[in-house]
């Protein structure tokens, strides 16, 4: 019976430990963001974020319109923020947004313009946290 109770014991804390990793690691923001979002408000305006910490996007820049951009980006996890960072006609910006990831929805927001982003990972359907 000590057997059995021991082994069992053994059995949930690999599967505690196993949790724990999925949760950090495969769920990481740094691993979700990766792919491609697509707008949910404005048509043809997202992101592709590749592991590499490169991405592309189509954007809506003042004066401009919309635009194709290449650039780099990187995640502060705990403060919840990402940094885009691209060139346009020899101008460098930044865009440092707020994100919140669930599921195949993100929102990009900047709490210093107002800005509010909803996005949906390319192929899946909005849910209510994206509209």
């Amino acid at each position: 019976m000590k057997k059995i109770i021991a082994a069992v014991l053994v059995i949930a804390i690999i599967a505690a430990g196993g949790f724990l990793v999925y949760n950090k690691v495969i769920m990481s923001p740094k691993r979700q963001i990766v792919g491609t979002w697509e707008n949910a408000e404005i048509p043809n305006l997202g992101y592709t974020f590749n592991k590499d910490g490169t991405m592309t996007g189509t954007v809506n820049l003042p004066l401009f319109g919309e635009v194709t951009i290449n650039g780099t980006y990187t995640m502060d996890e705990k403060a919840g923020t990402i940094d885009i960072v691209y060139t346009y006609l020899s101008i460098s910006y930044t865009d440092k947004r707020n994100f919140v990831l669930e599921g195949d929805n993100l929102t990009l927001s900047d709490t210093d313009t107002n800005y509010v982003g909803k996005f949906v990972r390319a192929g899946a359907q909005a849910t209510s946290a994206a509209e």
